[in-house]
């Protein structure tokens, strides 16, 4: 067959895949893409190795080729044909696209499970980034996401549990015993950990518990739709607002940086096969409804007057636990209401260097979100 010829068969091979894909037929279509990755890596390497074509149709060829091997589930296959793509004197736009690719598949093979067998009430979490070398991670990055991944499943576990949205108070012993995280030795290379939340042993016996799992396929539920930016699907899923407010500033102090992590990974085993949420959206860039909920709506006579970012050392407030201080370079020491939706986020980052959303009324600021510095 020509090279023509190849690539053409190429392209009808992963139209078929796509529509096995899309009747739910995943094993068919991961053989579809396979023998369609075949196919165009023997163009790729044609060109490659016989000088055929120019730089830019080498270089697109080779993008071809990782994008169907991607597909396949074949990553080593991926990484290769970017590698030998790289080669080529391509166009720095065409250049910076294999390099966005290499990431992806990077981001993809570290949420593989790799034979490890999770139980239906554990979840594989993984952080990749340049704070994350083989098998080390710098110690604020994982414990503070690990520590809101803890606050997200115990918030989703007591709205499961049809209990009142918690403002005050601790998490009771009861939720506790259920859904307590417990942590494994961590998988080098992305920094994987797997998080396993309690079994309990009265419940042990014919009858399985599921009140776990279901906590965890909500959890990657709604963390898929904020990462597909789709809040109002959040906002519509769960109807009581005071909690999906709660899940949308959790998940977004959750999210990725885009410099010292890149990705957090979210996978599970259903049924024998892997599910995953590659959570890749910037945590900035989710825009959180900052609407007044209840009890805490501001006052029809005060009218708010603008919106501001505060940068500068988080630090407790005098005269109750709805307060923060936060100490900045240039404009001294502001004192921030805290939302009830926010207060289980803020006690992560004190001391630490945070950028602060608020509103200011002329009397009062709100904290909108916060974020690490």
């Amino acid at each position: 067959m020509t090279n023509r010829e190849l690539h053409e068969e190429a392209m009808r091979l992963s139209h078929l895949a796509f529509v096995a894909l899309e009747e739910g037929n995943e094993q068919e279509a991961l053989a579809l893409y396979s023998q369609a990755y075949e196919n165009e890596k023997k163009v790729a390497l044609d060109f490659l190795i016989n000088g055929a074509g120019k730089e830019f149709s080498k270089a697109m060829v080779f993008k071809s080729a990782a994008t169907l091997a991607k597909k396949a589930k074949l990553y080593r296959e991926a990484e290769v044909m970017l590698s030998f793509g790289l080669t080529v004197n391509a166009p720095t736009p065409l250049l910076d696209e294999l390099r966005n690719m290499q990431d992806e598949i990077n981001f993809s093979r570290h949420l593989q499970l790799n034979g490890l067998q999770l139980d239906n009430n554990e979840i594989q979490f993984s952080l990749v980034g340049n704070s994350v070398s083989f098998g080390k991670i710098h110690s604020k990055e994982f414990l503070n996401r690990f520590q809101i991944m803890e606050q997200i499943t115990y918030r989703t576990a007591e709205r499961f549990e049809k209990m009142p949205y918690r403002k005050t108070g601790t998490v009771s012993s009861e939720i506790k015993h259920l859904y307590e995280p417990y942590l494994s030795v961590p998988v080098a290379g992305s920094y994987a950990v797997t998080i396993c939340l309690s079994k309990p042993e009265s419940q042990l016996g014919i009858f399985e518990d599921t009140r776990a799992q279901k906590v965890i396929d909500e959890i990657l539920f709604c963390i898929e739709k904020i990462n597909n930016n789709d809040l109002e699907a959040i906002e519509d899923h769960i109807q009581d607002k005071e909690y999906s407010k709660d899940f949308i500033a959790k998940a977004k102090a959750l999210a990725p940086d885009g410099d010292k992590i890149k990705q957090v990974g979210l996978t599970v085993l259903r049924n024998g096969k892997e599910k995953t949420v590659s959570y890749q959206k910037i945590g900035k860039e989710i825009k959180v409804n900052n609407k007044p909920i209840s009890s805490e709506t501001v006052p029809t006579n005060q009218v708010i007057i603008e919106q501001k970012q505060l940068v500068g050392i988080l630090q407790v407030a005098d005269g109750g636990n709805n307060k923060i201080k936060i100490v900045t370079k240039n404009e001294g020491t502001k004192v921030v209401f805290v939302p009830s939706g926010l207060k289980d986020i803020v006690k992560i980052f004190f001391e630490e260097e945070v950028v602060i959303n608020v509103e200011w009324n002329g009397k009062k600021m709100t904290m909108i979100d916060i974020l690490e510095a």
